[in-house]
């Protein structure tokens, strides 16, 4: 990998074009106007056969980044970082568990991409439908969960509904102590719920992995491209 990196760097006016990029992205400020987000140049295009090879190998990088965005939501469920803000604990997690669907989702659709810009490189080597099929059944709850969330209405669990009913309780009581009673019970309930939602997080990123290290096998195995010194010997 390291060799065709380096080759796309030597590759006449890609560093040029990379060096303004970023220089436009650090001279970004309050100035800048909502027409002006848009990039001052074109994209950088490489002759068709390296386009193709870094498409694949850029689509290889977005799946990876979605994958540690997923492992990251068992932190976002690990804490309640909305002490005297109007966030509930109830909101704090259904939205963390709506969030976590959707990286699931991202993550079936950039392997799909992944696994299809690899094809275009390798002339259809790979069973793109075979590995997203195997994927869509092993995560068919959270796939499910998610269409209905962006089809229907908000994800609804028993755990999270015992955390909602037992928080407005607690904030209606205006009579109890706050530390005690019905916030205490509120307290307890979301952490069970939380700490129940933050290993099933870890447990299924884990598994995720699983299928990003497949695809990253598929990328040595077959992209010659990777292996310079092996295709000219």
């Amino acid at each position: 990998m390291v060799p065709w990196m380096d080759g796309i760097r030597a590759y006449p006016g890609f560093s040029d074009w990379k060096r303004k990029a970023i220089a436009r992205i650090i001279d970004y400020g309050e100035r800048t106007s909502i027409e002006e987000k848009k990039p001052s140049e074109k994209e950088f295009k490489f002759p068709p056969d390296i386009e193709r090879q870094h498409a694949a190998m850029m689509s290889y990088l977005s799946l990876s980044v979605t994958h540690n965005a997923m492992a990251a939501t068992e932190f976002y469920f690990r804490r309640y970082p909305f002490q005297s803000l109007p966030v509930t604990r109830e909101e704090h997690l259904r939205y963390t568990c709506e969030t976590f669907f959707s990286r699931i989702y991202e993550f079936s659709e950039r392997m799909k991409r992944c696994l299809n810009n690899l094809n275009e490189v390798i002339d259809g080597q790979v069973n793109v439908g075979g590995i997203i099929k195997e994927f869509a059944t092993d995560f068919k709850q959270e796939l499910i969960a998610r269409n209905q969330i962006h089809h229907h209405e908000r994800f609804d669990e028993i755990q999270l509904n015992k955390v909602g009913w037992l928080e407005n309780v607690a904030n209606s009581d205006k009579r109890q102590d706050k530390d005690r009673g019905w916030m205490t019970e509120t307290r307890i309930a979301y952490r069970r719920a939380s700490l129940e939602w933050a290993a099933r997080a870890k447990r299924r990123s884990e598994r995720a992995g699983i299928y990003l290290d497949a695809v990253a096998k598929a990328y040595l195995d077959y992209a010659t491209f990777l292996h310079p010194s092996e295709r000219e010997s």
